[in-house]
């Protein structure tokens, strides 16, 4: 198999994980009881399908991370007001994104 086929599979992989974190996103938005609300989406598995794949981790991890940041910022445009969604980071990696965002339609006193 192709390095370029075995790396469309892992974006495969990577963006069905995707759509289950922005479809729980959504849904914590939907219930948020708060105004201000800020959600972390962590995504430590890129390694592990990177090495089921036989694909640079590297590379996969800036694709993997740019659809998520893409795919929450949609998913969430409709239920709230997004301010910004940007890297969340631990031990110096970039490991997930963390999304701010305000209800819509609250009635603050």
């Amino acid at each position: 198999m192709s390095e370029r086929v075995r790396y469309a599979m892992a974006l495969d992989t990577v963006e069905d994980a995707t759509r289950v974190f922005c479809y729980e996103a959504r849904a914590k938005a939907m219930g948020a009881e708060h105004v201000q609300n800020e959600l972390t989406c962590r995504f430590s598995d890129i390694g592990m399908i990177a090495a089921v794949y036989g694909v640079d981790p590297c590379d996969l991890r800036r694709d993997a991370m740019r659809m998520l940041h893409d795919e929450l910022r949609r998913s969430l445009c409709g239920v709230c007001d997004v301010r910004y969604v940007k890297p969340y980071v631990e031990d110096g990696m970039e490991v997930g994104m963390t999304v701010k965002f305000y209800k819509i339609g609250r009635r603050v006193a």
